[in-house]
């Protein structure tokens, strides 16, 4: 028998999306914890938002205590939330500056409640120079903190496609990545090998356990719809390579966030006025509960071989 029971699954919420159900986080964080949800998954951008510019700080974190929720922070090197026509070319150097200056301060606006950070960081039109600079002069900025923080594999940032994030993850052993594969199968536009996929499951953190397909990273309609039986199955996959690592690491938690997402990530239907054809908020909500039976049914194979 193992002396080491299967880790914890912790799930997060984006506070993306959640404006769906409400934007009052008096009506939100008590409906998170109802719905079994372990925290919430916030940026800068969208705390400011959420507590009216700070004004409402204090009484935010009191609320999210009483509901027993903790935060993973999102930080962002450039192009903050992915605002419309905010983008702009910035170097290395200003990228690091931004990573600092926004780890600070998600940790003193969050403390003692994050447990995480998850980081947007870089650019997909660097060079390999500029990349590799990058994150060897980030996992020196990371080490200061006394929070675990990690990089997204996200479009638009430095480990937007598998093979580049492979070669960075050789360069540097110790990068940690937030998995959301989601937009590497739009950016390859077909599912992975699941026995490729597995190089990177030792080097997550986080999981962002959105399925998506070859062009688009997210699924419309009903999440256990037949439709989407061969997507939904391979992500399992990709998710339960990860747990299975995290086991291994004796962790005491592993995480996720089902980061199913408002307009543009939820599809649109011409014939009615463009309306989403999908509500977020309610697949989001699906995908927690099919990830706790899924990791339970997981855990008690685990106990059985083990």
């Amino acid at each position: 028998m193992s002396s080491y029971a299967v880790p914890e699954l912790k799930i997060y919420r984006n506070t993306w999306g959640t404006e769906l159900y409400s934007c009052d986080y008096k009506q939100v964080l008590p409906e998170l914890h109802r719905l079994n949800y372990n925290g919430i998954e916030v940026s800068l951008g969208a705390l400011k938002s959420l507590t009216e510019n700070s004004k409402n700080h204090g009484d935010f974190l009191s609320t999210l205590k009483d509901n027993q929720l903790d935060v993973i922070g999102i930080v962002y090197t450039n192009w903050e939330d992915f605002k419309p026509n905010t983008y702009r070319e910035m170097s290395v150097t200003q990228h690091l500056d931004n990573l600092k200056k926004e780890m600070i301060e998600i940790t003193e606006k969050c403390k003692p409640l994050c447990v995480h950070i998850n980081i947007m960081s870089g650019a997909d039109n660097w060079n390999l120079q500029q990349q590799e600079e990058f994150f060897g002069e980030a996992l020196k900025l990371q080490s200061n903190f006394r929070v675990t923080s990690s990089h997204e594999t996200h479009r638009g940032r430095s480990l937007f496609n598998p093979s580049l994030t492979e070669h960075l993850l050789k360069k540097f052993p110790d990068l940690r990545i937030t998995a959301d594969y989601s937009h590497w199968i739009v950016v390859c536009e077909r599912l992975l090998d699941p026995a490729y996929m597995k190089l990177f499951a030792s080097h997550v953190d986080h999981i962002h356990a959105r399925v998506g397909y070859d062009q688009h990273a997210q699924i419309s309609g009903d999440i256990n719809d037949s439709h989407w039986r061969e997507e939904r199955d391979m992500f399992q996959q990709y998710w339960q390579q990860i747990w299975e690592e995290h086991f291994k690491q004796k962790r005491q938690f592993t995480s996720l966030d089902p980061e199913y997402g408002p307009v543009p990530y939820t599809q649109t239907d011409p014939n009615r006025n463009y309306e989403p054809i999908t509500d977020a908020w309610i697949m989001a909500n699906s995908e927690l509960k099919r990830q706790r039976m899924n990791y339970e049914k997981w855990s008690k194979s685990k106990e059985k071989n083990e």
